[in-house]
C-alpha cells in the first residue's frame, strides 16, 4: 500500500471514530432531554445521557483502535485481510475439544434430569387406573 493510501485510510479511521463519538453523545443528550421532559427530573437525565454517550463513544473508539492494533504489522500496510488466514494453535484446538466433550456431558445430564422430571410429573398427573380404583374401594370397605 502506498504512503498516500495509508494516509487516506488513517484519515478515514479518524473521521469514523469522531463521527461515532459525536453520534453516541448526541443520542445520549437527546434521550436524556426526552426523559427529563417526561419525568420532570430537571437536568439529571440529560447529564446521565451525555455521560453514557461519552462512555459509549470511548468504548467504540477503544474497540476500533484495538482492532487495528491487533492486526499484524504487515497486514496493516501491505496485505488485505483475505490474504492472511491465521490458524489456531494445537493447544487452542485441544481445549476446544475438551470444552465440547464437557458440554456434551452436561447436555446428557440435563436430558436425564429433564426426562426424570417429566416422568415424575406424568405420574402425579395420571388418573388412577381401574385396578387402582377397585383396590382403593376394597381397602376402604375392609
Amino acid at each position: 500500500m502506498s504512503r498516500k493510501q495509508s494516509w487516506v485510510r488513517g484519515l478515514g479511521n479518524a473521521l469514523a471514530m469522531a463521527t461515532n463519538m459525536a453520534a453516541a453523545i448526541a443520542l445520549g443528550l437527546f434521550a436524556g432531554k426526552y426523559l427529563d421532559g417526561k419525568l420532570n427530573t430537571g437536568y439529571w437525565m440529560t447529564l446521565l445521557g451525555v455521560l453514557i454517550g461519552v462512555a459509549t463513544g470511548l468504548k467504540i473508539m477503544y474497540d476500533h483502535v484495538m482492532k487495528e492494533a491487533s492486526k499484524p504489522f504487515s497486514l496493516r500496510e501491505d496485505e488485505d485481510e483475505d490474504q492472511v488466514r491465521p490458524r489456531p494453535s494445537r493447544e487452542a484446538i485441544e481445549s476446544l475439544k475438551a470444552a465440547r466433550l464437557g458440554l456434551k456431558e452436561v447436555e446428557t445430564e440435563v436430558k436425564k434430569i429433564h426426562v426424570r422430571d417429566e416422568d415424575e410429573n406424568s405420574e402425579k398427573e395420571a388418573p388412577p387406573s381401574e385396578e387402582e380404583t377397585s383396590q382403593q374401594k376394597e381397602d376402604g370397605s375392609a
